[in-house]
């Protein structure tokens, strides 16, 4: 299976339904609520969970041919309960790194997946990637900066500096406002988790799951405005060479593909 980065719901989506047959199971998306569309022919009870979209109706579609029900929960993954052996499949597009307790939020998926059943998700990019600080949604005097549009900080220096170090870096670069703000989304905010990808592998050890595929994306594949073009890509590979003296970690990784079995 070619690993590609997790570019949209849709796409991702797309993949899995063409490596599983879905038609009459009982599906559980962590993160994101996938449009009615995409499932309303499926003949499939899809439950959606998510903390931050507000919960869309409920669905039902009922006919000769399907009998498909869609339900919405606006919720944390590790603030919900689901009856032990419950679904036939999880299906997550995106979202496993920003689950701060994906420890508990594995071993409840094990508990709810049916025996035979799969865990599906592609998600990135994980902390340990060369822009795994994964600012997003990040807003300052009233501009939005994304990681894919706006490349704020170099490659891996999230990995590299400490807070203090990056504060300093960037004061450098910003205004120490600016600086200030940047430097607690890097290393404070709670919109991800900062996984690395020896810590996905090592939560697959808790439970006896069987691995069908875990794998990864390498390489930037969207070119980003650069704010600080003083800094060179030779400057990116000294730090990516300092972070790699750990050699028991993996820094290109940068999207996750995660298929495991109950």
């Amino acid at each position: 299976m070619v690993v590609t980065s997790a570019y949209s719901l849709p796409q991702v989506f797309t993949d899995f339904i063409s490596n599983f047959d879905i038609q009459g199971k009982n599906v559980l998306e962590v993160g994101g609520v996938i449009e009615e569309d995409f499932i309303k022919n499926l003949n499939v009870q899809w439950t959606s969970v998510d903390p931050l979209y507000t919960p869309l109706k409920d669905y039902e579609l009922v006919s000769s041919r399907t009998l498909t029900t869609i339900k919405h929960i606006k919720h944390d993954i590790t603030q919900v309960a689901f009856n032990p052996d419950e679904f036939n499949y999880i299906f997550s597009c995106n979202a496993f790194h920003h689950i701060a307790d994906l420890r508990l939020a594995f071993n409840n998926f094990y508990k709810w997946l049916k025996k035979g059943g799969v865990l599906y998700s592609h998600f990135g990019p994980i902390g340990s990637a060369p822009d795994g600080c994964h600012i997003e949604g990040f807003e300052h005097e009233g501009k939005i900066y994304n990681f894919w549009e706006d490349k704020l900080v170099p490659f891996w220096s999230h990995l590299y500096f400490q807070y203090e170090e990056m504060l300093d870096f960037l004061k450098q670069h910003y205004s120490i406002e600016f600086a200030k703000k940047l430097a607690h989304v890097i290393y404070e905010s709670h919109w991800i988790n900062r996984l690395t990808f020896s810590n996905y592998k090592n939560l697959l050890k808790d439970n006896p799951w069987e691995i069908i595929n875990f794998s990864y994306s390498e390489g930037i594949d969207y070119v980003p405005k650069n704010y600080i073009p003083s800094i060179s890509s030779a400057f990116e590979k000294k730090l990516f060479k300092q972070i790699s003296k750990n050699k028991k970690e993996n820094f290109v990784a940068r999207d996750l593909l995660i298929i495991i079995r109950k």
